[in-house]
């Protein structure tokens, strides 16, 4: 095993032993020279690298190690760490009429059938397509990578582990350069456009989110959805959730608190209407909700609890200001 080469003093032979066991090369003939010693040294070394391990050594040690997935993804492509990483375009003016966002948390085919349908129905409007790979695996990683190659407008952020949601969130929204932001999430498939329906809700300066599933709640203890109905609500869904990204200077960046999805997209919606934006919901978006992994595949007392967390964070906050509910003003 290699974990018996650790604090071994620094030579070709060591190198070409375990050159030797992991690839299964030819025996290597020692250098007659110091030159050609560390010469083939640097290229063994440089193979065992690519090949997945990390050396450390110097004159007198040497340690041999598996690299991990972090170490993995940065050398294939550039990763960030966190949201603050990512230099913000809020402040710099709109390329693109609009921006989608998603965020890929496992579930590749889901990603995929998602990006596929926003291009395929979104013709020839000036768009950009935002994809985190949130932590994904190195083959994952390459899809999306792939991917680039046949969606033009596509563009595929990494990141070295999996962000909360509020943070992922917020790394699609400070990397966007369109003038609307759509969040869309993979579980969605869209039959049809949808782009412009929603930048025509926009445009009225008083809405100040727009998408596909309400919610509405008379009490701040329950929110159900809006039965189907177009109109106005207490708060949008994040399966379809879009908003003017001029507007994040005076609404504000989602609240990364927030790691677990659930209700992060009524926190976010009253960020809107606490500075008196209205919400509306079009239920008749050409859209298709399919399965949402990111709560079948949870258990039962996972998801409650990491919900009623969340649920704590937003009443925690927003539990006295019944003024801002839609049952208010009736």
């Amino acid at each position: 095993m290699l974990e018996n080469f650790n604090q071994v003093p620094r030579s070709v032979s060591v190198y070409a032993f375990i050159a030797d066991a992991v690839f299964k090369v030819a025996p290597i003939p020692e250098p007659v020279s110091k030159n050609q010693e560390f010469s083939l040294a640097d290229s063994l070394r440089e193979k065992m690298g690519v090949e997945g391990y990390s050396i450390e050594d110097d004159t007198r040690t040497f340690s041999v190690r598996l690299k991990n997935r972090s170490e993995l993804r940065e050398e294939k492509w550039p990763v960030i760490s966190s949201s603050s990483e990512v230099p913000s375009a809020l402040d710099s003016p709109s390329k693109f009429e609009y921006s989608v966002g998603i965020v890929a948390n496992g579930y590749p085919d889901d990603a995929e059938r998602c990006l596929r349908s926003i291009d395929k129905h979104s013709g020839t409007l000036s768009k950009e397509i935002l994809l985190l790979d949130n932590g994904n695996d190195e083959e994952v990683g390459r899809r999306f990578e792939s991917l680039q190659t046949e969606i033009e407008s596509l563009a595929v952020i990494h990141t070295d582990h999996a962000l909360g949601d509020g943070a992922a969130k917020n790394s699609l929204l400070k990397s966007a350069k369109g003038s609307v932001f759509i969040l869309i999430d993979p579980s969605v498939e869209a039959i049809g456009p949808f782009l412009s329906e929603l930048g025509n809700i926009l445009s009225d300066p008083k809405i100040g989110i727009a998408g596909y599933a309400g919610l509405r709640t008379e009490t701040m203890l329950h929110f159900h959805e809006g039965d189907g109905e177009s109109g106005y609500m207490d708060a949008m869904q994040g399966y379809c959730l879009a908003f003017r990204r001029e507007d994040i200077a005076n609404v504000g960046l989602m609240r990364e608190s927030f790691r677990f999805y659930r209700n992060l997209d009524i926190d976010f919606s009253f960020q809107f209407k606490n500075v008196g934006f209205r919400i509306y919901a079009d239920n008749s978006l050409p859209l298709v909700l399919h399965e949402h992994r990111g709560w079948t595949t949870m258990s039962e007392q996972e998801r409650d609890e990491l919900s009623r967390k969340n649920y704590g964070r937003f009443l925690k906050k927003w539990r006295e200001k019944t003024n801002l509910l839609i049952s208010s003003a009736d």
